[in-house]
């Protein structure tokens, strides 16, 4: 058991469908490399070398940069509207949703859908933490009411009922960050 790490993953196809896709998408790029290599060494046959060079780089960077940009915007795209949201999350905007395009990969959809849910989720438990503070602050105050005719007989338990609406102003104080309307 020593010098085993603990949990690692074995199974290295985690996901076939988009790793399917990127290994489909790894051959037709190497496939259109080397077409495009094949057509520049015809070219080659026909001018000289110090002119072919520049020639040949800046083929290979154009196909490459355009192919990776291609490739990745169909990724990039949907994360990086993923991260503009879960800043919005942080900052305590819980009224929205994250709608996908059809042609987006499934696993942005999946993604997308675990979010919303935990969002709507959230949103849930806020408001049902408000609606409990709101009854929470009116039972105290009618207890408090109750009492107060009687405070100087009770001082340790109003001490204890102003204990509780100090509490419920830093729960209503720590909810209110958030925007579930």
């Amino acid at each position: 058991m020593k010098g085993r790490v603990p949990n690692r993953r074995r199974n290295f196809l985690v996901d076939a469908q988009i790793q399917g896709r990127f290994v489909l998408f790894l051959i037709f790029f190497l496939i259109g490399y080397n077409v495009l290599t094949a057509l520049l060494r015809k070219l080659a046959l026909q001018i000289d070398l110090p002119i072919y060079v520049p020639i040949y780089l800046a083929a290979m960077a154009l196909y490459i940069g355009l192919t990776g940009i291609f490739y990745s915007h169909r990724l990039a795209g949907p994360l990086y509207k993923i991260k503009q949201i879960l800043g919005e999350v942080a900052k305590g905007d819980l009224f929205f949703n994250i709608y996908c395009r059809k042609e987006n990969d499934q696993v942005i959809k999946d993604i997308s859908s675990s979010i919303n849910e935990t969002v709507n989720d959230f949103r849930d438990s806020i408001r049902g933490i408000e609606s409990s503070v709101a009854s929470l602050e009116k039972e105290t105050e009618g207890l408090r009411d109750k009492l107060w005719c009687r405070r100087n007989e009770f001082p340790e338990i109003m001490q204890h009922i102003e204990t509780i609406r100090q509490k419920e102003q830093e729960v209503g104080e720590l909810i209110k960050k958030y925007k579930v309307r």
